[in-house]
């Protein structure tokens, strides 16, 4: 089991490295939540808030890989308008073809290893 305290330096700093490596967007806030309700989800980002969903992020990896994910998701839709067209486009194409989901993965899948050795961990 991981401790909620490491996964929010650890979550914390992967932050700072994502602003430093992809751009500042808005403040953004990082929540670890215990909901267990959320069975399929590893993050979710909405509103200048990372949600991290502790029951299914079971590794420092999958978190990195997570937050880098939801990351990109901050900076492509800084405001209500980008999130209006995000879920336009989910109706039309699916989550698993939706463009920005494609460019999350993909960003996070290669780099997460770089992002976790520059960072030590």
């Amino acid at each position: 089991m991981h401790c909620i305290e490491n996964y929010n330096i650890i979550g914390k700093k992967v932050i700072k490295w994502c602003v430093h490596k992809f751009g500042k967007g808005k403040p953004l806030k990082l929540i670890l939540s215990n909901d267990k309700r959320c069975k399929r989800k590893f993050g979710q980002y909405s509103c200048g808030e990372i949600n991290i969903f502790l029951v299914n992020v079971v590794s420092i990896d999958l978190l990195i890989q997570t937050i880098i994910h939801e990351y990109i998701h901050h900076l492509q839709f800084p405001t209500l308008k980008g999130m209006t067209l995000y879920y336009k486009i989910l109706e039309e194409t699916g989550y698993e073809h939706h463009p920005m989901e494609e460019e999350a993965n993909y960003l996070a899948k290669i780099y997460w290893e770089e992002c976790k050795h520059d960072l030590g961990i």
